[in-house]
């Protein structure tokens, strides 16, 4: 399927799935947006998702629709703060799993090259020190902004809806192994 188009019904024959119908999508002030009468129905013998997706916003960092607002398309500092950077698809709004990797690594290098060393010609020592120098000022921060056990609360009670809504229990092998999604050579019988 070309990318920009979101699932919206299913083609069902003899109680199998066949086929998806599809809109295109646009992003429009940040938000996805479906094109009204761009429905497309297409079959398939095997349907594969890709994992790639939006994000789910989280209260108190700021949102432009279904993506997170930066101030800066170089850096993708978070609108307000300083020192947080969001990457992929929380910046892009698109699912698009190799979009996102190389959107990482392009705003990280911008990063490491905009905030961790001034000019070309640095030696390795005043890159290592300049590190050293960005990890003392974050370490400074989080001891400044210390949370209090009502604010660790919240966190944690946040942190626990999100792995109920994923079927999370606290053991990670086990969850991984209930929720692997069947093989493509199992579907196949080995053939």
């Amino acid at each position: 399927m070309a990318p920009n188009h979101v699932p919206v019904a299913t083609i069902i024959e003899n109680d199998r799935l066949v086929g998806l119908t599809f809109k295109e999508t646009k992003i429009e002030n940040g938000k996805v947006i479906s094109i009204e009468g761009s429905e497309k129905s297409l079959r398939f013998p095997y349907i594969i998702s890709s994992i790639g997706s939006i994000p789910d916003l989280i209260p108190g960092i700021p949102a432009s629709g279904q993506i997170y607002d930066i101030e800066d398309e170089l850096f993708c500092c978070v609108r307000g703060h300083s020192n947080v950077f969001a990457l992929g698809n929380a910046v892009t709004g698109r699912g698009n799993i190799k979009e996102s990797l190389d959107h990482g690594r392009e705003i990280s290098q911008n990063v490491i090259e905009g905030y961790l060393s001034e000019a070309d010609g640095n030696s390795d020592a005043e890159v290592v020190a300049r590190i050293a120098h960005a990890i003392n000022n974050v370490s400074r921060e989080i001891k400044n902004h210390e949370l209090t056990s009502e604010q660790y609360d919240r966190i944690m009670d946040i942190v626990e809806t999100y792995q109920a809504k994923a079927g999370y229990d606290g053991d990670y092998q086990k969850w991984i192994e209930s929720h692997m999604p069947e093989r493509l050579e199992n579907m196949l019988g080995g053939h």
